[in-house]
């Protein structure tokens, strides 16, 4: 986390596009980790060694001749600070909201059911109350349904996702999938990409947006009855990508005597975490974030299934305050689905350490030239 962060201020001191400089800062951490694991720890586990602050540092230079989307010279860099808070997010250009926004008036025309939700603003436009559920609930479904023809609906309360934004998320995995960084799994003539989303919650919507954008695979897992059902009943009412999604009980899965035994041996001998190996985040492993909560990837990857890659929504919060819900919207989120024991640091070190056990079912990058 720490390394991310210095990542980020070197990014961003050398461009002015602060958010996609969020999203280059995370890619070039991805990519120095797992460089520097392959390169000088043997085992090849992806984020299993941590990289020299010169090499950040580099990384982050290299990362200035990176596309930087919506700049327009040196003029912008003169940007108040209040301009800038109001500058909407970076979207993806395969985003189908990329050039147009949803037209709430046409979906309300179209969609009887999403009609009462509609109203106009002081301006004149279509637009939502973002605070009430049901009216973000119903748009996410009118969306999946007239955009991607699929079917959905989840309970009261849970956790409902925005599709402009999560679509993001599926076509920059694309974009990193069709790099030449991270070398392409040998699968014979089966060519279709397989991702794994980890705590897929009953929403379901990676899996979703990835069969009916791309065409991929998923294993979707969860551990709470809510979210299996759901996440089922999602798959099921699509039949045209059901065949391409299946959706897995994490608690029900169980270790094989191999995995077992290297799981023990990555956490007792040889740590190579990065908190381990960076002497200043020697506090990392204290028992207030260590993970104790159901299986992540070792114990629900099963012997000799193989990834693209690995993805993962919440939980990263260690309480429920902690989320920092915010009071203009209405996304709903259950303790289930957002919080987790150790919080974000704990979760994420776990993916760390089950990354080395399963260093050959995904596919990392082996060498990064800069």
């Amino acid at each position: 986390i720490e390394h991310y962060l210095l990542v980020q201020q070197l990014v961003v001191s050398r461009s002015d596009d602060r958010q996609a400089c969020d999203s280059r800062a995370s890619l070039l951490l991805l990519l120095l980790l797992s460089s520097s694991s392959s390169s000088s720890s043997g085992k090849g586990g992806l984020f299993s060694r941590v990289c020299t602050q010169r090499s950040i540092a580099v990384a982050a230079e290299e990362s200035s001749r990176f596309p930087r989307e919506g700049a327009a010279g040196a003029g912008q860099q003169m940007l108040s600070k209040k301009r800038r808070r109001q500058e909407a997010p970076a979207t993806h250009p395969r985003n189908r909201y990329a050039e147009k926004p949803p037209d709430f008036g046409l979906l309300a025309s179209l969609y009887p059911s999403f009609q009462p939700f509609v109203f106009l603003s002081r301006a004149g436009r279509p637009t939502l109350d973002w605070t009430d559920f049901n009216a973000t609930r119903e748009l996410t479904r009118v969306l999946l349904h007239h955009d991607h023809g699929v079917q959905w609906w989840i309970p009261d309360g849970q956790l409902c996702p925005t599709v402009p934004n999560r679509s993001n998320y599926i076509h920059w995995i694309g974009d990193l999938l069709a790099s030449n960084v991270i070398p392409r799994r040998d699968c014979g003539s089966d060519k279709t990409v397989r991702g794994f989303d980890i705590g897929t919650g009953t929403n379901c919507i990676y899996p979703l947006l990835g069969a009916s954008l791309y065409g991929w695979s998923f294993v979707g897992s969860d551990v709470t009855d809510v979210a299996l059902e759901w996440a089922g009943k999602n798959v099921e009412n699509n039949p045209h990508l059901s065949h391409l999604i299946e959706i897995r009980n994490a608690n029900a899965e169980s270790f094989s005597d191999e995995v077992r035994a290297c799981s023990e041996e990555s956490v007792n001998v040889g740590d190579t975490r990065p908190e381990a190996v960076a002497g200043e985040t020697a506090g990392l492993n204290s028992m207030e974030h260590c993970y104790h909560g159901p299986p992540i990837l070792v114990g629900t990857v099963r012997d000799g299934e193989e990834f693209d890659f690995c993805m993962c929504n919440p939980p990263f919060f260690e309480s429920i305050e902690e989320a920092g819900l915010n009071p203009k919207t209405s996304c709903g989120g259950t303790h289930q689905e957002m919080v987790c024991p150790g919080g974000e640091r704990a979760f994420v070190s776990h993916i760390i350490d089950d990354s080395v056990v399963l260093k050959t079912c995904f596919r990392q990058v082996e060498h990064f030239d800069y």
